[in-house]
């Protein structure tokens, strides 16, 4: 059974969109260094075009880190003179012996990604601002003299707000009267979906989406994607074999397949989706935080037991569900799911999440299946 990372930490710094930059223990991950990477990281870094900042550019506190995890560590800061250039989040890699290298190729992939995201139209993500150089001494030792600098975006993980029990549906101009809350969770796919189709047709993969890697910011582009730790770009073939994934949320098959690489996000989108739809999902203690000796959230078990036990079905598990073998909230949940006028919705979750790489809806198939306004934006 894989080891749950702790999430205490990483939840201060999910407001503001990094957390994978305090990767899970290693029992969650499955690595596999890309063939032809440079041995070291500091040939990367020798090789590396000059970095567009200096910490001179940044007011921040750089011997003490805001956080840090297996492969990295985060600073929060001002940028620019009298910090008029407004908040921003660095990210910078580790430089030891044993996560250096695979530190190293997976920074070496976000930093391209978000290249290439910054130049796409109204990119639904995390605005990338640049790299940033470090002198000797600024930073800890064990870190590397290179980081990624994101703007601090305003607003809430969507995280956060499930757990706090705060008013998503409202942020999101949802209408949900019941315990399921089908609106939400439709409306919440759909601008997932949206940002899905703008990377994949840039050829980017993002292989982590999860309510802990989205900013929720209200306005006309109500989410935000962050956190690009674990993606990769099918286009040039970078990142594709360094592997780090939440197996709550990660499809059956684990790794993208070929010509079909975006339908490993678009699962993540509909477990995603699930979590807002049923508000039992979120009731459990935070791990890490209240957390009780052996106690296993309702979504860890579903996403990773008993989901893949119904053959990622979704009406056959819920049908288990519902019939006594489940929690008492979530069946009364299930219940007003199940009671009618759902079926549409129902449908699309149950494309999304097809066990099946090639029965799965691709994200532009997904919006088209949930009508309008989505349908439009396909």
């Amino acid at each position: 059974e894989m080891a749950r990372p702790p999430l205490s930490l990483a939840l201060c710094l999910l407001c503001v969109g990094f957390s994978s930059a305090f990767s899970p223990p290693a029992a969650l991950f499955t690595a596999q260094k890309r063939q032809g990477r440079a041995d070291t990281w500091r040939m990367l870094i020798i090789q590396a075009q000059p970095p567009k900042f200096s910490s001179k550019d940044v007011s921040a506190n750089w011997q003490q880190p805001d956080a840090q995890g297996t492969f990295g560590k985060v600073y929060f800061g001002k940028q620019g003179m009298m910090g008029m250039g407004g908040q921003v989040v660095v990210k910078v890699p580790v430089n030891n012996a044993v996560n250096k290298k695979f530190a190293a190729s997976i920074f070496q992939t976000e930093k391209a990604v978000n290249e290439k995201l910054a130049r796409t139209p109204n990119p639904r993500v995390a605005k990338y601002l640049g790299d940033i150089g470090f002198q000797p001494g600024d930073l800890p030792g064990d870190l590397e003299n290179i980081g990624l600098m994101f703007k601090r975006e305003a607003g809430e993980s969507m995280e956060d707000m499930l757990l706090d029990g705060k008013d998503l549906s409202g942020k999101l101009g949802a209408r949900d009267g019941g315990l399921a809350k089908p609106d939400l969770c439709t409306r919440v796919m759909g601008e997932l979906l949206v940002a899905c189709a703008q990377m994949h047709d840039v050829g980017v993969i993002h292989r982590d989406i999860k309510p802990e890697n989205i900013i929720v910011t209200g306005g006309g582009e109500p989410l935000k994607l962050i956190d690009f730790g674990s993606s990769c770009d099918i286009s040039t073939g970078m990142g594709v074999n360094d592997i780090s994934l939440d197996p709550t949320y990660a499809p059956p098959e684990k790794r993208i397949q070929g010509q079909q690489a975006g339908k490993y996000d678009v699962y993540c989108v509909a477990m995603t989706g699930l979590r807002c739809l049923l508000p039992s999902f979120s009731k459990d203690p935070r791990p890490g935080v209240n957390e009780r000796a052996g106690q296993t959230s309702l979504m860890m078990e579903f996403g990773e037991v008993e989901f893949p036990r119904a053959d990622c079905r979704f009406e056959r598990w819920a049908s288990g569900v519902r019939n006594g073998r489940g929690d008492p909230r979530l069946q009364d949940e299930l219940e007003d799911l199940f009671a009618g006028g759902n079926e549409d919705l129902i449908r699309v979750l149950d494309g999304m999440l097809a066990k099946q790489v090639g029965a799965r809806f691709e994200a532009r198939r997904a919006l088209a299946e949930l009508g309008q306004p989505w349908a439009g934006k396909a």
